[in-house]
């Protein structure tokens, strides 16, 4: 089937791009180009033509079949759950290492949506700002005579990244931070077979 058309099909029940979610509807009313390819589907028996009226704005809507349906399921490209991702019931606290162990504590059932993303642990080396070093530097001298040169202290700039390094090295070996960030966050629809799997 031809992509435009199962996006089409999807969007008309309120699927997803895996075919999946609570599908409460199924109406789609349909303007320019997609008119052509509404028709295109009505021809091969997976959608409805309904004539256009004031409440549709003059344009026609479709409905999907039953046989439209059944494409929807059959073309649709199964939802992968990925390795090493980080789970959340709410998408706010990610506390559970794999799916299995999400499914049991929440007690999930088949329908519901649930969040995963990938795991970004903290790096303190990029919290160090050679500046600070510099002006505490330049205030230990100021406290120590009274006074300061305006221009002390002026490392190279090959000198302050030198310095960057090892502070950064000291930070990772001495200062881990067990705090992490969750990037790339997605939502996931669990399905029966997820469920499943989950109690093997």
């Amino acid at each position: 089937m031809k992509p435009k058309l199962l996006k089409i099909l999807q969007h008309t029940v309120g699927a997803n791009e895996y075919g999946l979610g609570s599908q409460h509807r199924n109406h789609y009313v349909a303007g320019g180009d997609d008119v052509s390819h509404c028709r295109e589907l009505v021809s091969a028996g997976l959608m409805r033509e309904h004539p256009a009226s004031e409440i549709t704005g003059g344009s026609p809507w479709f409905a999907v079949t039953a046989a439209g349906q059944i494409a929807i399921a059959q073309h649709s490209p199964k939802q992968t759950r990925p390795d090493n991702a980080l789970w959340s019931a709410d998408g706010e606290a990610f506390d559970y290492k794999n799916f299995s162990e999400l499914a049991i504590n929440e007690e999930l059932r088949a329908g519901d949506i649930v969040y995963y993303g990938t795991r970004k642990d903290l790096d303190p080396a990029k919290w160090i700002d050679i500046d600070c070093v510099l002006e505490s530097l330049r205030d230990g001298a100021y406290d120590a005579i009274g006074e300061a040169d305006d221009d002390y202290p002026n490392p190279s700039k090959e000198a302050q990244e030198e310095l960057h390094v090892l502070l950064g090295e000291w930070a990772r070996k001495h200062c881990q931070c067990t705090l992490y960030k969750v990037a790339q966050i997605n939502e996931y629809i669990v399905t029966a077979e997820d469920l499943e799997e989950s109690q093997q």
